[in-house]
């Protein structure tokens, strides 16, 4: 059986504990799977951060706060983070202030979005609606 040395953990493992990479001299990842899994998860996290601070001034932390404000729910429609398309909220802002208003869900971000930040749009739409009984 073969074995490697992942450079993460200093670890000797078989070479099968490894992914492919077709690039490397030995055919393989220089992390093992388990150590390449808890570094992705780590990028994630700082990449999420960073363009938390860097789009909207905001750190991880004003997010959970906000989060924790607003029940874990879209402040539009209500739907449970853990619930909404790709389980993490949009940070609504002003697009002429870039002042953060709140977490919203995908299709209710993308909707304001289209009704152009428009409350006229969005009266005039919940409108018509109403006169269809919806």
């Amino acid at each position: 059986m073969n074995t490697k040395l992942c450079i993460r953990c200093e670890k000797h493992k078989p070479t099968t504990e490894f992914s492919v990479d077709k690039r490397a001299k030995s055919g393989t990842q220089t992390y093992c799977k388990t150590c390449q899994a808890k570094r992705k998860k780590q990028m994630a996290s700082y990449y999420r951060d960073h363009h938390l601070k860097k789009k909207y001034g905001i750190t991880h932390e004003d997010y959970l706060a906000m989060l924790k404000n607003q029940n874990s729910k879209c402040a539009i429609c209500g739907i449970e983070e853990k619930y909404c398309e790709n389980q993490r909220f949009a940070v609504d802002h002003d697009h002429d202030t870039d002042e953060v208003r709140a977490l919203l869900c995908k299709k209710c971000n993308q909707a304001i979005g289209l009704f152009q930040d428009s409350s006229l749009f969005c009266t005039s739409a919940a409108n018509y609606l109403k006169g269809f009984g919806k």
